[in-house]
C-alpha cells in the first residue's frame, strides 16, 4: 500500500515538473517575441553589387526573384548566383539580408526549407573557417540527399558583425542586440556545392570560397 502511494506521489511530481517546465518554455517564447522590435536598418552596399569575382570563383549567372516571391519571403536585398572555377567546381550563393526581424519578415532556416524543396538532410554538423585577417568562425554544414543525388551545404548567419552557425545562438544575440542597439537585422548566407563537384572535395572547396566570401561581405552588411 505505501509503495502503491510513493508511485503516484512520484508520478504526480512528475507531471508538475512537465507543467512547470512548459510554463517556462511559454515564458522564455514571449520574453523573446518582446524583444523582436526595432526599426529597420539599411544596408551598407546593395548585395546586388556583390564581388562576381572572388579569387579564382567567377560569377555565371544572376538569378532573380519575382516580386511576389521577394515579399513572400521578406528579404529587403540578396544576392542569388552561381560561381565556377577553372577546376570546373561549381558553387551556388544566396545571401539575403532583412532591414528587421519580426512577426512580419524575417530569417527561414533551411533546417525547414530544404526538406520542403525535396532533400532530405542526412547531417548536420558545424565547421571552423580559418578567414584572411586571422579570424576563426563557426559555420554550419550540411549534407543533403535526395534519392541517390547528394549535395554538401555551409550556411550563417551574418548579423550586426555576428558571424552565427545556430538558429538557437542567432536568436539569443537577436534579444540581446535588440535590447543594446534596438536592432534585430542581418543576413543569411548559403553555399551549396552542385553537379558533379558535389564530391570529397567539396567540403574544403566550400570552405576556402566562404572564408573569402565573410569579408567582403562585412563591407555590404551594416556592423555594430
Amino acid at each position: 500500500m505505501q509503495q502503491k502511494q510513493n508511485n503516484q506521489e512520484r508520478k504526480g511530481l512528475r507531471l508538475w515538473m512537465v507543467a512547470l517546465l512548459c510554463l517556462l518554455l511559454l515564458g522564455a517564447a514571449g520574453f523573446v517575441h518582446s524583444f523582436d522590435t526595432g526599426g529597420e536598418t539599411e544596408i551598407n552596399k546593395s548585395l546586388e553589387f556583390f564581388p562576381k569575382e572572388i579569387g579564382q570563383w567567377q560569377a555565371r549567372n544572376d538569378m532573380r526573384m519575382s516580386d511576389r516571391e521577394a515579399a513572400m519571403l521578406g528579404v529587403d536585398d540578396y544576392s542569388f548566383r552561381d560561381y565556377s572555377s577553372p577546376d570546373g567546381g561549381r558553387i551556388n550563393f544566396y545571401a539575403s539580408f532583412f532591414g528587421a526581424n519580426n512577426q512580419e519578415k524575417g530569417f527561414h532556416s533551411p533546417l525547414n526549407c530544404m526538406p520542403g524543396s525535396g532533400w532530405d538532410i542526412a547531417s548536420t554538423e558545424n565547421v571552423s573557417l580559418q578567414l584572411p585577417d586571422g579570424r576563426e568562425v563557426q559555420v554550419r554544414k550540411m549534407l543533403l540527399v535526395r534519392g541517390s543525388d547528394y549535395q554538401i551545404s555551409l550556411y550563417w548567419y551574418h548579423c550586426r558583425s555576428r558571424i552565427i552557425a545556430s538558429e538557437y545562438w542567432e536568436r539569443v544575440y537577436r534579444v540581446l542586440d535588440s535590447i543594446r542597439y534596438s536592432r534585430t537585422d542581418g543576413a543569411f548566407i548559403r553555399l551549396i556545392a552542385t553537379g558533379s563537384d558535389a564530391d570529397g572535395q567539396a567540403l574544403e572547396k566550400l570552405k576556402d570560397f566562404a572564408s573569402q566570401v565573410i569579408p567582403l561581405l562585412d563591407e555590404h552588411l551594416p556592423g555594430v
